[in-house]
């Protein structure tokens, strides 16, 4: 998610309830936020699905990834209907790994389940540290983190596409004083991990956000070179980027505009002799409200921009927009309309340029659709990643 724009970190059920339910008492004029009457919902054409080509995916929102399966399913139907054949959903060490050694896969069962009948290829988010870890022992806890990551390969195998290993670890909002150094511990470890059960997967970093360097966060450019220094190049085999570029377009010269800074990724790629790798742009979009938002207008114009120019360069991979449907209502955080949907699901104008865009796409990725539903006891152990244990309530 983009900087100055955080979400909730994931709450419990009330939290959840509160962040749908938020309205602000705004002076009028004094900020831009998604007014249904100012805005009206443009409803799109019918999408051609037999033209699309493959590589456009939905990146999760958190909070619609906690909503009941039911609904969940119902949101794989609405992406899979936008034209969008791949999905980003967060797989939450702390929600899995409750106990250490013992893994609770039903909630990440029923909605990988989901993407796959909805006709979607999964690719999953390793994220969030369960309490019991300290991260003040890096080698420690990214032996257990890459255990981790080594059941989920073994459970999911070729159902899913890939795993991208954290969310945006260039923050402290998501890893407590950013340190590449600390961050590749953990990336090569899960690396090993997961291709050891599933040789055929594709690893990649995490996404860094666009940053400055503070001291909570590190800029995007420099937390991946210092990866490269240390060896990145033999632990992925893909490189995760969040190129957010608005409010401009993602053409704009502006040096603020991380779409751009990708060249200079692309030539310290190169200089590392790992010059043929695909960018995965596992976050991408922009907010139609809140504060610093953009007009509905021009979330369409960034989007189709950025397609065009992603899927005519072979070096970009995969493009997942970020996020399907907006969650807020009232609310001054931007990060709660990010979506390619509003929040009642009526279709932004943003989806007839995705359709345009599909419409002329010249190249073809070919995720390899995952078939046969997850299947499994819902909670296991840790030798073996597969060890039947009793049902946890």
């Amino acid at each position: 998610m983009p900087l100055n724009s955080r979400p909730l970190k994931l709450p419990g059920a009330a939290q959840f309830l509160s962040a749908f339910l938020t309205v602000a008492v705004i002076t009028a004029g004094a900020v831009a936020i998604e007014n249904p009457a100012r805005q009206p919902d443009l409803m799109a054409e019918k999408i051609d699905l037999g033209a699309k080509c493959q590589g456009v995916g939905v990146a999760g929102h958190p909070i619609m990834e906690h909503v009941p399966v039911e609904d969940f399913r119902a949101d794989m139907e609405l992406a899979a209907s936008v034209g969008t054949d791949r999905y980003r959903l967060g797989a939450n060490w702390r929600e899995v790994e409750h106990t250490p050694g013992h893994y609770d896969w039903k909630a990440l069962d029923e909605r990988v389940n989901a993407v796959i009948d909805a006709g979607i290829t999964p690719m999953l988010l390793l994220n969030t540290e369960p309490t019991w870890v300290d991260r003040a022992d890096v080698p420690e806890h990214a032996e257990e983190f890459s255990a981790f990551a080594g059941a989920v390969a073994e459970r999911y195998g070729t159902r899913v596409e890939g795993y991208e290993i954290w969310n945006e670890p260039n923050l402290d909002y998501y890893w407590q004083s950013p340190s590449a150094d600390d961050y590749f511990e953990y990336l090569k470890r899960a690396y090993v991990a997961i291709h050891a059960k599933d040789p055929s997967a594709t690893v990649m970093n995490g996404g860094p956000a666009p940053a400055a360097n503070t001291e909570t966060t590190v800029d995007a450019f420099d937390f991946i070179h210092r990866l490269y220094e240390l060896g990145a190049k033999n632990y992925t085999d893909a490189i995760g980027v969040h190129p957010y570029s608005y409010p401009l377009l993602p053409s704009s010269d502006s040096k603020w505009n991380s779409f751009r800074v990708m060249e200079r990724v692309r030539t310290m790629m190169a200089d590392f002799g790992d010059g043929d790798k695909q960018f995965w742009s596992t976050e991408f979009g922009a907010p139609t409200g809140g504060l610093n938002s953009v007009s509905r207008a021009q979330q369409a114009a960034i989007t189709e921009e950025a397609m065009d120019m992603m899927i005519n360069d072979e070096q970009w991979g995969p493009l997942f927009l970020y996020t399907l449907r907006d969650t807020g209502q009232g609310s001054l955080d931007r990060e709660g309309y990010f979506g390619l949907l509003t929040r009642s699901g009526q279709p932004k104008p943003v989806v007839n340029s995705i359709s345009s865009a599909l419409s002329h796409c010249n190249k073809n990725f070919e995720p390899g659709l995952p078939t046969g539903s997850v299947d499994g006891p819902d909670v296991t152990g840790s030798a073996g990643g597969l060890d039947h244990l009793p049902s946890q309530s």
